[in-house]
C-alpha cells in the first residue's frame, strides 16, 4: 500500500499478517516509522518489521539499526540507494531490468526471504 496512515486509522490492515515499515535515513522518516508502527500496534497485526531503504553509507544503515534497536523494532533488511532505480522509474521498466539494480534486487530478495516469501530472481 502506499505511504498513509489511512490504512491504520481505518483497519483495513488487520487482516495483514505482516506491516513493513519503510524508513529511510532522516529524522522525519524514522519518526514517522515510530509514529506508524505506535497505530499499527493497535490493530491485531501479528509481525511489524522496519525495512531500511535508500541507504547511501554506513553510517545511514548504523543510524536506522540504532533506530530499531532504540524501539524494540525488528529490522528485516536494507535496501542500498541505487540511482539505476530512478532511471528504471523515468524509463518504464521494471527495476530488475536495468544494468547496475543488482544490488537493490538482491537487498528486496533477502528481505522477502526474511519474511517467508518465495522469490526468484
Amino acid at each position: 500500500m502506499e505511504a498513509s496512515p489511512e490504512h491504520l486509522s481505518r483497519g483495513t490492515i488487520r487482516h495483514a499478517d505482516v506491516v513493513c515499515m519503510v524508513a529511510e535515513p532522516y529524522y522525519r522518516s524514522l519518526e514517522t516509522v515510530r509514529r506508524m508502527a505506535a497505530l499499527a500496534a493497535e490493530l491485531p497485526v501479528a509481525r511489524i518489521v522496519v525495512v531500511a531503504n535508500k541507504v547511501r553509507s554506513a553510517g545511514d544503515g548504523e543510524a536506522i539499526a540504532e533506530f530499531c534497536d532504540r524501539h524494540g523494532f525488528e529490522l528485516v533488511g536494507t535496501v542500498p540507494w541505487c540511482d539505476g532505480v530512478a532511471a528504471a522509474d523515468r524509463a518504464r521498466q521494471a527495476v530488475i531490468d536495468v544494468p547496475g539494480t543488482e544490488p537493490v534486487t538482491m537487498a528486496v530478495a533477502g528481505i522477502c526471504e526474511a519474511l517467508g516469501i518465495p522469490v526468484a530472481v
